[in-house]
């Protein structure tokens, strides 16, 4: 998850960057003002729920919670969490 998230951050500049350059480049195929900044929009929209779905019916994918076993409690889970919280506020 961590690296997903990573890797997602990382790519905004990327997106920042492009995205002026996308919507001047769709410009002139649409009709109006503005109309190239909502195409890029829509387009990457579209895009998005495509990923999404194709993400829903890759079954590996869509099992994962059953897949990965859960983690286990630390030894503290077991005992008085107030004396646990004393002892770490006291250090």
């Amino acid at each position: 998850m961590a690296i997903n998230i990573m890797l997602a951050t990382a790519m905004q500049p990327l997106g920042f960057l492009s995205a002026g350059w996308l919507a001047d480049w769709a410009q002139p195929h649409t009709s109006g003002p503005g109309r190239g900044a909502a195409l890029v929009l829509l387009a990457s929209g579209v895009l998005l729920v495509v990923w999404g779905l194709a993400g829903l019916r890759y079954r590996p994918l869509r099992h994962l919670e059953d897949l990965v076993p859960d983690a286990a409690p630390p030894p503290e889970a077991d005992a008085d969490l107030d004396a646990v919280q004393n002892r770490v506020l006291a250090a």
